[in-house]
């Protein structure tokens, strides 16, 4: 089984994970509580196991280093294997692309 849901890293380092943003009250924003946060994007499950995960979000446009390293240590922090599965990916005005 796969699952593709939102995540946000809060300014605290607590890693929350929701629906997908076109889902009502799933997306990023939501999942924060309007908060700032240091990052967000997307997550893959697939059998319980991250195999993606990105930058991809629309509100809060985490970018660069900084929001990946924050990323993958929250997500290894809560005991997922994300080393090599981090993609960056910036808008190109249409859609989500990778960097």
């Amino acid at each position: 089984m796969s699952k593709k849901v939102n995540y946000v890293v809060t300014e605290s380092g607590e890693l929350l994970l929701g629906r997908r943003a076109n889902e009502l009250g799933g997306g990023h924003i939501d999942l924060a509580g309007g908060a700032p946060v240091q990052a967000a994007g997307e997550v893959l499950f697939i059998r319980g196991q991250v195999r993606m995960l990105d930058n991809t979000s629309g509100h809060y446009h985490p970018s660069g280093p900084q929001a990946q390293a924050v990323a993958e240590t929250a997500f290894q922090e809560a005991g997922f294997d994300v080393a090599g599965k981090y993609i960056e990916k910036m808008w190109d005005g249409n859609a989500w692309v990778p960097k």
